[in-house]
């Protein structure tokens, strides 16, 4: 056990055929009333990275995702805390084949399976699979269980580290996103689905406090492509270079939208705003030096940390 900041006690749990050791993790959590499982690995390929097979992500991925949320339950059940509070994600929610009849993405929604899996999202499966087992089991074991749902995180860098979150809007600088360079007509027609880090994490701590169950959505907005890379362009005339100048493209149109009420009543406010988030995303990234914004066309360094 160490101390971290404001005498927070951080404990090292080991992991046991890729998931947590279930007798530490019971000396761990004795004693505690509630629970908060944000764990899963994050193995997605941005530009240049190829797809794992199946077989890999069943190691990496879907495995330590799944049978790591059943460790956590379980153990919480054995040593008596009612309460867990998982971090789940928008992806097992909003990934379908075709977009919902109604064009409202709700708590309701489940991402499918099959779809995720015949376009080898792995993530997106792990965390689809993880939150099902979590409802299941939370019944079974007599657990109060609340999930967030938050799309990509972004906001001010808390760690050394760059996540996935982060990498994406370096794509975006790259002229790519998430997988391969794009055309900006196609690019233009996509959209980024954001929150605020300070937003979710709020979230999390309303739940805890009010003792909530069910699934809460954590979107502040939908933000098309083209408005982002005309932000970026406008607002750094350094990287214009860099971004994609999509100005010229055709407004896309949203074939869905996401029903943020149920987590915006939880969280008691508005969520930060998108140009807001944009703005002090890009600057921390830039004071921690992530983007390189000299000489004009030397590429940024990304090191990301799962």
């Amino acid at each position: 056990c160490s101390r971290g900041p404001s005498g927070l006690k951080i404990f090292r749990v080991p992991r046991v055929d890729g998931v947590l050791d279930r007798r530490r993790l019971e000396e761990v959590l004795s004693g505690c009333d509630a629970v908060v499982h944000m764990s899963t690995p994050v193995e997605i390929p941005l530009s240049g990275e190829e797809t794992k097979s199946e077989e890999e992500a069943e190691l990496s991925q879907l495995r330590p995702a799944v049978e790591g949320l059943r460790v956590v339950l379980e153990s919480c059940q054995a040593v008596g805390t009612e309460t867990c509070v998982l971090t789940s994600s928008g992806t097992a929610v909003h990934f379908l084949r075709t977009p919902p009849s109604s064009g409202v993405v709700t708590e309701e929604c489940w991402s499918d399976e099959d779809f995720l899996r015949e376009q080898g999202l792995w993530y997106m499966l792990a965390k689809t699979r993880q939150e099902r087992l979590a409802w299941e089991l939370s019944e079974e074991l007599g657990i109060r269980l609340g999930t967030v749902c938050p799309s990509i995180v972004w906001g001010e860098r808390r760690t050394k580290h760059l996540n996935f979150s982060h990498a994406v809007l370096l794509e975006v600088l790259k002229g790519a996103h998430t997988s391969v360079p794009v055309p900006p007509a196609e690019l233009a027609k996509r959209f980024l689905n954001i929150v605020d880090v300070e937003d979710a994490a709020e979230i999390h701590v309303q739940i805890l406090k009010k003792k909530l169950t069910g699934r809460f959505l954590a979107f502040s907005d939908r933000l098309p492509m083209r408005t982002l890379c005309m932000w970026l362009r406008k607002w750094y005339p350094d990287l214009a270079a860099r971004v994609p100048d999509l100005e010229s493209e055709e407004p896309p149109s949203e074939d869905w939208r996401v029903d943020r009420s149920r987590s915006e009543a939880v969280l008691g406010r508005k969520y930060c705003d998108s140009e807001t988030l944009v703005r002090k995303t890009m600057e921390g990234l830039i004071r921690s030096g992530a983007v390189e914004m000299e000489p004009k066309d030397r590429v940024m360094a990304c090191t990301r940390k799962a």
